[in-house]
């Protein structure tokens, strides 16, 4: 993707960063060792080549998924990686997947599964505030509509933002917390035109929390203790897609 004008189409939001969260298999036929260098080296090189161009791109970070050893309170998908990619806007990846440049490169490289999960979210709490600290391992809880029109209300917004604040502690084991509201637009055929994300599903997260640790044990343990009292909490609603790995900024 470059910084050029954007193209003449519809009018995304162009005022506020959104990360776009996308999961990561390999093509049927492709082994995983493959999958890792297409991801690891080829693509990281490609979009960091990328961020050197454009201030659009802000980082970019990509997290190698761990098996979790606790499952019963949360749904743990397939995925080998989990790609988490910070723009500055709707309109501004809307754009750069419209340019020649990104259809040439990026857009050409196929490296993974055409059937992506994720979605396009707003950060809305951060603790602590500021700017991102980057840890070693990462766990990432998304949360799934119950309806096509379910939304993250702001009381639960809230009450998981406080919840959050009460544990990060000087000694607590959780190093950063962020939670973030989805933002993809309805018209994702329109949106995803052309590309190689046209085929994903885009629609099924409402909200993201994304939670930091120094280490794998401690993230382990915290999550699952974090899931139970959620479950007890949620006990009618759906369970939770969950992912853990370890994490590595690219950008």
């Amino acid at each position: 993707m470059s910084g050029s004008a954007a193209p003449e189409g519809p009018k995304y939001d162009a005022t506020d960063a959104v990360t776009w969260y996308i999961s990561v298999r390999p093509p049927t036929g492709k082994s995983d060792e493959w999958l890792s260098h297409e991801y690891r080296v080829v693509h990281a090189a490609m979009t960091k080549g990328v961020a050197d161009h454009t201030d659009a791109l802000q980082a970019y970070t990509q997290v190698e998924l761990l098996k979790p050893k606790d499952t019963k309170n949360a749904e743990n998908p397939d995925w080998r990686y989990l790609t988490c990619l910070k723009w500055q806007s709707l309109m501004a990846v809307w754009a750069g997947l419209q340019t020649e440049g990104y259809k040439r490169t990026a857009g050409a490289h196929v490296f993974a599964s055409p059937d992506h999960e994720g979605c396009l979210a707003k950060e809305v709490v951060r603790y602590p505030s500021g700017e991102e600290v980057h840890t070693a391992i990462r766990g990432v809880l998304f949360h799934r509509r119950q309806t096509s029109s379910d939304e993250a209300s702001e009381e639960w917004i809230q009450d998981q933002a406080q919840k959050a604040k009460m544990v990060l502690e000087p000694e607590s084991t959780l190093k950063s917390y962020a939670l973030s509201v989805d933002m993809t637009p309805k018209d994702v055929d329109y949106y995803f035109a052309g590309s190689q994300f046209s085929t994903g599903d885009w629609l099924q997260f409402k909200a993201v929390e994304v939670l930091g640790f120094d280490d794998e044990d401690a993230a382990q343990d915290f999550l699952t203790k974090h899931l139970d009292a959620y479950r007890q909490e949620n006990a009618n609603g759906p369970l939770p897609v969950v992912v853990m790995g370890k994490a590595t900024k690219v950008v």
